[in-house]
C-alpha cells in the first residue's frame, strides 16, 4: 500500500497544485483529492514538504518522459532533432494551463529548497546536456566546439523559457508555430555555415 499511496499522494499533489495554485495545496485538498488519510502523508512522507519535493521529480520526470515520446519520430538527421525537441517543449502535451502551473508554483518553492530547484530548472543538468548533444550533432564539421553547442543550448533554453514565461502571462495570445520559428532562426544560421565547411 505505501508505494500505491506514494503514487497517489504524489499524483493528486501535482492535480491540486494545478488546480489551485499553492496556498489551495492544503493537505487537506491534497488527500481528499487522492482519497486517502491525513495520517498516509506523514507514514509515506513525514510531512507535506517531503511530498512537494516528491511532486517537483515527478514533474520533471513526467517533462522528459513526454519530451522523448514526443521526439522519437524525428529521424536521424540532428537538425531534425533539434527542431523536434524545440517543438516538444512548446507542444500542447508539455506547454499547458496545468503544466505551467505547476512549475511556477515549483520555481516559488525553489528558491528555498534546493532540491525542488534540482526537478526546476532551466539549469538543470539533463536539460542542458540533452540540448547540448542535439546541437552539437546538428553542427555537422563544427560538432567539436563544444563552448558552441553549449552556448547555443543556453540560448535555447533561455529562448524557451521566455516563452514558456510568454504563455503563462498570455495564453489566449500564445503562438506556438512562431515561438518555434523564432528559436529556429538563432540556431539555423550555423548550421548552414556548418553545412559549407
Amino acid at each position: 500500500m505505501s508505494k500505491a499511496a506514494a503514487e497517489r499522494l504524489i499524483a493528486a499533489t501535482i492535480r491540486s497544485i494545478a488546480k489551485h495554485g499553492l496556498e489551495g495545496t492544503t493537505v487537506t485538498n491534497i488527500v481528499a483529492e487522492a482519497d486517502l488519510t491525513r495520517a498516509m502523508i506523514m507514514k509515506t512522507f513525514g510531512n507535506k514538504d517531503a511530498l512537494l519535493r516528491a511532486a517537483a521529480e515527478r514533474f520533471g520526470q513526467t517533462y522528459f518522459d513526454t519530451v522523448s515520446d514526443l521526439i522519437a519520430d524525428a529521424g536521424p538527421d540532428p537538425r531534425d532533432i533539434v527542431r523536434a525537441m524545440v517543438r516538444a517543449d512548446l507542444h500542447e502535451d508539455v506547454l499547458n494551463p496545468e503544466t505551467i502551473t505547476v512549475l511556477t508554483v515549483m520555481r516559488s518553492l525553489a528558491h528555498g529548497d534546493p532540491e525542488i530547484r534540482n526537478f526546476s530548472s532551466t539549469r538543470d543538468g539533463r536539460l542542458r546536456d540533452d540540448y547540448t548533444k542535439a546541437i552539437a550533432r546538428s553542427l555537422g564539421p563544427r560538432s567539436s566546439d563544444d563552448a558552441l553547442a553549449k552556448d547555443l543550448a543556453t540560448a535555447t533554453i533561455a529562448m524557451l523559457e521566455g516563452f514558456w514565461a510568454d504563455y503563462f502571462l498570455f495564453v489566449d495570445r500564445f503562438d506556438r508555430a512562431k515561438a518555434e520559428k523564432l528559436v529556429m532562426m538563432l540556431l539555423e544560421p550555423y548550421w548552414s555555415t556548418a553545412s559549407t565547411n
